[in-house]
């Protein structure tokens, strides 16, 4: 049944309760990858009903066997635009424990100011930790001249080469 309250239709069979028309609903909400490295911009895609405008908060989440983590940088705000809204969020890569692998994240979306809220479907997002290459900066001889039967020690610099095996 519609009927007219304070000039807003109001249907009367929704599961027995009053529901009010044009009620902002969030349908999906999912991860633009499922598999991302750590520093990597990723996407929170939201789709929803009747939220053209609305302001849109995102909490991510670092899922544990029992419970979750939160992350240390969430996502801004972002208002729908039509039928969507679209967050960012920079990875994190956070130690999931002994025996757990990378860490895997979900995201909740709420409405600013309202009860409404969705979680992101399965598969979570994982990531994995940034692997940055090791990098050989200088090289250099202990000494400019030598004479037979000296003993010379090359003096290497570089980056993230801990435990590297360097052949020559």
């Amino acid at each position: 049944t519609l009927s007219l309250h304070d000039d807003l239709p109001i249907y009367e069979d929704c599961s027995g309760n009053t529901c009010v028309a044009g009620a902002c609903t969030l349908d999906s909400a999912t991860w633009s990858t499922i598999n991302t490295v750590a520093g990597t911009q990723v996407t929170l895609n939201l789709q929803g009903t009747n939220c053209d405008g609305k302001t849109i908060s995102f909490e991510v989440r670092e899922d544990e066997l029992i419970g979750s983590n939160p992350v240390t940088t969430n996502p801004i705000n972002v208002v729908f635009n039509g039928a969507s809204a679209t967050g960012t969020w920079t990875a994190e890569w956070i130690d999931d424990g002994i025996g757990q692998g990378d860490p895997e994240y979900y995201f909740i979306a709420s409405v600013v100011g309202e009860s409404e809220s969705k979680t992101s479907s399965n598969p979570m997002l994982t990531v994995t930790q940034t692997v940055q290459p090791c990098a050989l900066t200088s090289a250099a001889w202990n000494i400019d001249t030598i004479e037979e039967g000296q003993s010379v020690s090359l003096n290497l610099q570089g980056t993230n080469w801990d435990g590297e095996t360097i052949s020559f």
